[in-house]
C-alpha cells in the first residue's frame, strides 16, 4: 500500500487555529484558499487554476467547478459546510474590490495567479507554528486528508472517487487503510446477515 500523509483532526484543527489568528495582510484570503483546497481536495496547482466564474450560488448555497489536472475528471462541489462557506464570502468581498483585470480567484501579491511554490510557502510557515511533524508540511497533504476525512464520515468508495475526480478507481481505495468507516459497515452488514441466518434457522426448527 502507498504511504499517504494527512492529517490527524486535532491536527487539521491546530493547523486552522494558526490560519484564523494570522494577523497579515492576506489572512482573508489564506483562510479561504486553505478552507476550499482542502474541502474540494484540490492540488495547489488547481486552487491557483480557480476562476471567479467559477463560483455560482445555486438554491442558496454557494458552488465551486473543479478544473482537475494530471488526468482527473472535472465535477462541481456544493459548499455546506459553514465554515468553509463563510470564509469564501468573506473574501470574495475583499475580491470584488481589488482592482485587478484577473478572471482568478486567488491571487498573488503581483496580482497574478497564486503558485503552486507560494501555496507550499504559506503552508510550511503556518505549519511551523503548529505541532504538525515536518513531514506534513507540504500542501498536498490537504487533499489526502480531505480523502480520509470523506471515509471516516462513511462515504462509498465510489462517492470519493467521484469528490476526488479519480478516474481509476483503485487511486481511491487506497485511503480505505486509513479509515474504519468502511470496515464498520462492512461488519455492520455481515451481523445482520448472521442474525438472519440464526432467525431462519429457528424458523426451520418449528417447521
Amino acid at each position: 500500500m502507498a504511504k499517504i500523509k494527512y492529517l490527524l483532526p486535532w491536527e487539521k484543527q491546530e493547523l486552522f487555529d494558526v490560519i484564523k489568528h494570522d494577523t497579515s495582510s492576506y489572512a482573508v484570503r489564506n483562510l479561504a484558499m486553505f478552507y476550499i483546497a482542502e474541502y474540494c481536495a484540490l492540488r495547489a496547482s488547481e486552487v491557483g487554476n480557480i476562476k471567479l466564474e467559477h463560483i455560482q450560488n445555486r438554491n442558496g448555497f454557494l458552488q465551486i467547478y473543479c478544473e482537475r489536472l494530471k488526468g482527473s475528471r472535472n465535477n462541481t462541489l456544493r459548499i455546506i459546510e459553514p465554515e468553509v462557506s463563510a470564509a469564501l464570502v468573506e473574501y470574495l468581498k475583499i475580491r470584488s474590490s481589488i482592482v485587478c483585470y484577473s478572471p482568478y480567484l486567488f491571487l498573488s501579491q503581483r496580482k497574478t495567479p497564486i503558485s503552486r511554490k507560494t501555496l507550499d510557502g504559506i503552508m510550511k510557515e503556518y505549519c511551523s507554528r503548529t505541532h504538525i511533524p515536518s513531514d506534513k508540511h507540504h500542501f498536498h497533504v490537504l487533499k489526502h486528508t480531505r480523502a480520509v476525512e470523506l471515509g471516516d464520515k462513511g462515504l462509498a468508495i465510489q462517492d470519493i472517487q467521484w469528490w476526488l475526480g479519480h478516474v481509476n478507481i483503485n487511486n481511491t481505495i487506497i485511503y480505505s487503510q486509513f479509515t474504519t468507516a468502511q470496515q464498520e459497515h462492512m461488519y455492520i452488514k455481515l451481523l445482520e446477515r448472521m442474525q438472519e441466518n440464526v432467525r431462519e434457522s429457528k424458523d426451520q426448527c418449528y417447521l
